[in-house]
């Protein structure tokens, strides 16, 4: 009988642990886990309402937040003869913390036959001409998702599940990687 009770209160009590912990919300998706761009929204919104930018969704990705501030001289973009974008850019944080950027006075070729991490950059890149400028938030899941990315000390730079906010402007296209200015 007492062997019979000492199983039941165990039991029970296993239970209830199991529904306890059932009932526990947590609403961070796992480091491993990318994050549904739905969860990242409200912080978006926010940043843009603050920024005072007018943007809209892009309808090929749930929750990317663009602006085509100008469009450039689109007869000059990149394409099957011109596949280096030379850009000037400032990527950030919704805190506003810049992580990556060109100085003033510097320019970064890209060769956009190659994938980038942040799929949006060589996406809106693509849209615009030489002179045109774009800014965009883009949620993590099209970032670097739930990696973290770290400088040569391991400091984070961009913790995981980050969304992102970038400023690009293309500055000259080019079939050779270096050609600058």
């Amino acid at each position: 009988m007492k062997k019979t009770r000492l199983f039941i209160s165990v039991s029970l009590f296993a239970l209830l642990l199991i529904g306890v912990s059932s009932c526990v919300k947590n609403n961070a998706a796992p480091a491993s886990q990318a994050q549904n761009p739905a969860l990242e929204k409200p912080q978006i919104d926010s940043f843009i309402a603050a920024k005072g930018y007018m943007m809209q969704e892009d309808p090929a990705a749930t929750g990317l937040m663009y602006q085509i501030v100008n469009w450039g001289d689109t007869t000059h973009r990149v394409n099957n003869d011109s596949t280096f974008a030379v850009v000037k850019y400032k990527g950030t944080l919704m805190n506003g913390a810049i992580f990556d950027s060109t100085a003033a006075d510097t320019t970064r070729t890209f060769d956009m036959t190659q994938p980038l991490a942040v799929q949006a950059f060589s996406y809106y890149v693509l849209k615009i001409g030489v002179g045109g400028m774009v800014r965009f938030v883009t949620p993590s899941i099209y970032a670097y998702g739930p990696q973290a990315i770290n400088d040569t000390n391991g400091n984070t730079i961009i913790p995981a599940n980050s969304p992102l906010y970038f400023e690009i402007q293309l500055v000259n296209v080019s079939n050779n990687s270096a050609v600058t200015n």
